[in-house]
């Protein structure tokens, strides 16, 4: 990822606490579910898989820009716990993941909306599963700061996969008609 968008260690193959990989595939990653990435037929996609570091705290940042001002946006993205429930590496379960999504403003000074995945146990089967965040841009913003934030501390869990990370301008549905059959 580019500089300051982790304070976590890229690493190339299974990460330990507090670092990520980027991959097609979990295959041999652990006791971790082999999960593909989330995105349908692609033959060649990756998934940002993090290994939790000890302590909570951001663990991905992105700056958005060419917003519309005054307009309504969707942040969502596809979250994936990968330990399996009957993981031989924890004993029980394992530390479910919890993530904060929040958008800040360009100076990183007004919070605009935050969100809480709540606690993603471990399952039996690998679950994708969606979240989502609604904000609305004020007069005069262009660009805004996405944070994700880990809300649990690492160890024996809270390792999860995110995948297809969309913002898109929301709103009401609008049909045109041309009533005087006018080209």
């Amino acid at each position: 990822l580019p500089a300051g968008t982790t304070t976590y260690t890229y690493v190339n193959g299974a990460p330990d606490d507090g670092s990520y990989t980027i991959a097609s595939s979990t295959a041999g990653y652990f006791d971790w579910f082999n999960i593909q990435d989330h995105t349908p037929d692609d033959v060649s996609g990756k998934a940002f898989i993090v290994n939790a570091s000890f302590t909570a705290g951001e663990f991905y940042r992105r700056t958005i820009t060419n917003l519309c001002e005054n307009t309504s946006y969707e942040f969502s993205s596809w979250l994936l716990n990968l330990h399996p429930r009957s993981g031989v590496g924890c004993p029980g379960n394992g530390i479910p993941i919890n993530v904060k999504f929040e958008i800040w403003d360009s100076t990183d000074t007004n919070l605009l909306a935050s969100g809480d995945t709540g606690d993603i146990v471990d399952k039996t089967t690998a679950e994708w599963g969606q979240y989502a965040l609604l904000f609305t841009t004020v007069p005069g913003q262009s660009s805004v700061i996405l944070k994700m934030i880990n809300n649990s501390s690492g160890g024996c869990g809270n390792d999860l996969a995110i995948d297809d990370i969309v913002f898109r301008t929301c709103g009401d549905l609008i049909t045109l008609s041309n009533t005087a059959n006018e080209n």
